[in-house]
């Protein structure tokens, strides 16, 4: 071996001993911590359609109450309408 390798080497056995053994250090947490809002009571499972449009696969599943959509154009769009009011 050439003098460079083994330097190369012993330098990278140094670093490994050293770090052999140390723990990583927990994330720091934030001073304030803010309240989260509790998630909205999950809706219920309406509708759905599905379309091939010409090799692309449209498909959408709406909330109970609105109507799903499916058209092929130019590009091909899936949406859910709300019931009207």
């Amino acid at each position: 071996m050439t003098r460079n390798k083994l330097l190369c080497l012993g330098l990278l056995a140094a670093v490994m001993v050293a770090a052999c053994g140390k723990e990583e250090a927990a994330p720091a947490t934030p001073g304030n911590t803010q309240e989260v809002a509790p998630a909205p009571a999950p809706q219920a499972v309406g509708g759905s359609c599905s379309k091939d449009c010409a090799g692309t696969a449209v498909a959408i599943t709406c909330a109970e109450g609105e109507t799903p959509i499916c058209e092929c154009g130019p590009p091909p769009v899936a949406s859910c309408v709300p019931p009207k009011p």
